[in-house]
Order: structure tokens, then sequence, then C-alpha cells
């Protein structure tokens, strides 16, 4: 499905070419710029994953994927969001959330998990998100665990 939101285009079922540009976006943004491990971030869950790849006209500039976790089939876990450097604080980042809380509504979920950095935190927050735990490290970079009720 493809949508139009403040002139980007969210798509909820990418296509193999667009899920290689969303790859590549968060090569650029985990490896490259936060200098996280590349057998970290491509750990081989991507095929079992819902993406959502967000592109400002043809230039990919945001993505994320949802997990179903196994253990507890109400809740959808929320990975890999990565905004383009230049697109960050421009409305890119809730497009992506939106659409994957969007997606996970509609496989019949009633809770979304995230893991996310400390830096990201009010982001989430602001999107309705609250944080519980104590933090933990993941790949070198402080996290919280977050939620929301779908």
């Amino acid at each position: 499905m493809t949508t139009t939101t403040d002139g980007l285009t969210v798509v909820s079922a990418p296509s193999a070419e667009q899920l290689k540009a969303a790859m590549a976006l968060r090569y650029q943004v985990f490896v490259n710029e936060q200098n996280v491990p590349l057998d970290l971030e491509q750990d081989g869950l991507d095929d079992q994953a819902m993406h959502v790849v967000v592109f400002d006209g043809a230039r990919c500039v945001g993505t994320g994927r949802l997990m179903k976790k196994a253990e507890d089939p109400t809740t959808v876990k929320v990975q890999r969001v990565a905004v383009d450097g230049d697109c960050r604080g421009k409305g890119v980042g809730r497009a992506v959330m939106d659409a994957l809380e969007a997606r996970g509504r509609d496989a019949g979920h009633s809770r979304v998990l995230l893991a996310s950095q400390a830096s990201a935190v009010g982001f989430y927050e602001r999107l309705g998100y609250r944080a519980f735990g104590d933090m933990f490290m993941d790949a070198g970079i402080e996290h919280y665990w977050m939620d929301k009720a779908l």
C-alpha cells in the first residue's frame, strides 16, 4: 500500500527495489554514522519483518520494520527506524512510525514495543510512547525500552 503525506510517499508493502533503497539508508545511518557493527545491523531477520519505506520523490528518506513477538502475539516490535540525516526534524520519522503502527494494528496487534536510543526518547514520547525499565547498552549505544497501546 502506498500513501502520500506532506509530500512524502509512504510505502507499506515495499518492492524488492524499494527495500534495497531502505537497506542502503540503514547502512548509512547505523553503520556509517553510528558505528553499529555490520553484523548487528544486518541480522538476517529482514525477510521475517514487515517493512515501511518513505520516499521524497525518488530518494529513500526513512524506513523501519516490525517484528512479531512469538512469545506475545498481542505485541509487535519496531526496529531499524532510520531517517536520512538531511530530513530529520521534518516529519519523516513520524511518517515511518504512523505507517508501522498502522501495519501493527491491521495485523491484529494491540501493543507496540521498541528499544529507543537515549537521544530519541523525546521523539517517541511525543508520539505517545512511554519509557520503562533501566537504561541498557545495545551496539555500544544507550537505549531505553518504550511501548504504546495500539
